[in-house]
């Protein structure tokens, strides 16, 4: 697929993931109007990323799941083409009582049992971007649930 005048975002994406591949991180966000091309925008990246030898895990934010908890976060997860015992890690993770605390992000610091579980379910993609460079690409991020964004944020700061 060819994408029309997307060449300036095409170059910025791919001058990231050099740097990605250099072993260093960073962040973009894509925005523009419904249907003005950032789904295909992102599905021609991913393939850039895979032909570079990179991990790419990609995950979609719909408004139908924002209330379930770590929903993003298992997409991103079942990717990951994990060992057993890193799924049976994020399984036990998944603590039904921590998620069902709500996240409130104008409270400030989240439960330490919902803290703990969102870190280790980073802590294992923390530890897959170790052994090869990862992008992780989540579209329509505006409809994710709070859980996951958490998660997401936190990768973004290390």
């Amino acid at each position: 697929m060819e994408l029309v005048e997307r060449n300036a975002e095409i170059s910025i994406l791919n001058g990231m993931l050099d740097v990605c591949m250099a072993g260093r991180g960073g962040v973009a966000l894509i925005s523009g109007p419904a249907a003005s091309g950032k789904t295909a925008l992102l599905r021609a990246f991913g393939t850039r990323v895979v032909a570079a030898g990179a991990l790419f895990l990609q995950a979609t934010g719909s408004g139908a799941e924002r209330d379930l908890p770590l929903g993003v976060m298992e997409q991103l997860l079942l990717g990951a083409d994990l060992p057993g015992a890193d799924v049976e890690l994020a399984a036990g993770l998944q603590d039904p009582e921590a998620a069902a605390t709500p996240v409130r992000r104008d409270e400030g610091a989240l439960p330490a049992a919902v803290a703990n579980v969102l870190a280790g379910l980073c802590g294992i993609l923390l530890a897959k971007a170790r052994e090869k460079p990862m992008v992780l690409c989540i579209d329509d991020v505006q409809h994710v649930d709070a859980y996951s964004l958490e998660c997401v944020l936190y990768l973004a700061r290390r």
